[in-house]
């Protein structure tokens, strides 16, 4: 079993470098890592190159233009990936020290995983520059989430998903992946597209184990909320009732 961790970037972020070491730090490492990365900032590409001397896995930096869609990055990364089993993240994540193990202890086939989303508030004394022990002893003392991994012994499966499920810590098996055709590029937003994705694994047969106090990823605590749009809301209700699984424009175009 092989594993891969896609990291989406749409706007500049001044804490990647953590966030990168705090994947690469991982208790278990991944085989591999992409940043997809359409902020237009030069200094990421970079600061991949530089990450890349400290780790034991590739760290592939992938550009695309500021308009490029979520889902066509995200499509592009799988297919350049080798690797059997993929973990989603999305902008500010960092990575609790375990997070890749608990995400591959849970992993069994049938199933896509949600991990927890930690609130955490990044003030000024965060410093980028700070040491990356101390930055995160500091994010992890403010996190908002309890820390006990065995409470995912507890956690049920469901053919189905929530509103609040996790959407940017998510795991699940390529081989289910390929088969519902990738992420739908028809949709606009980061939700809309994943709550496809996530409802057409459910019809393949796939279910749903949401992670209790495992699998941490520490994100800012900020006011800003996903949304989805009302093209998306159509599209997504236009699925649901044809209950489709593979998607019309995925990882093979029709």
């Amino acid at each position: 079993m092989t594993i891969a961790l896609l990291l989406n970037l749409s706007r500049s972020e001044p804490f990647l470098n953590h966030q990168l070491l705090s994947i690469i730090h991982q208790s278990q490492t991944p085989d591999e890592i992409f940043v997809l990365d359409s902020t237009g900032d030069k200094t990421i590409p970079l600061l991949c190159t530089q990450m890349q001397t400290q780790a034991a896995f590739p760290i592939e930096h992938l550009s695309f233009s500021e308009a490029t869609p979520f889902a066509n990055k995200m499509n592009d990364a799988v297919l350049r990936s080798k690797a059997s089993y993929i973990v989603v993240l999305n902008e500010i994540s960092f990575l609790h020290p375990k997070c890749v193990q608990q995400h591959l202890r849970w992993a069994r086939r049938g199933f896509f995983l949600s991990g927890v989303l930690s609130k955490v508030s990044l003030v000024h004394s965060l410093d980028r520059d700070m040491e990356h022990h101390v930055f995160m002893k500091k994010i992890r003392n403010a996190g908002s989430a309890v820390y006990f991994p065995g409470l995912s012994v507890f956690a049920s499966s469901k053919p189905s998903i929530s509103d609040d499920q996790a959407l940017q810590n998510i795991s699940f098996w390529r081989e289910d992946f390929n088969l519902i055709n990738g992420y739908d590029e028809m949709f606009e937003t980061v939700e809309g597209v994943t709550r496809d994705m996530l409802h057409r694994l459910i019809q393949l047969g796939i279910q749903s184990i949401v992670l209790k106090a495992s699998a941490l990823i520490y994100e800012p605590n900020t006011t800003e909320k996903q949304f989805v749009s009302k093209h998306d809301v159509a599209l997504l209700k236009k699925s649901k009732r044809k209950k489709r699984i593979v998607a019309i424009n995925g990882l093979e175009k029709n």
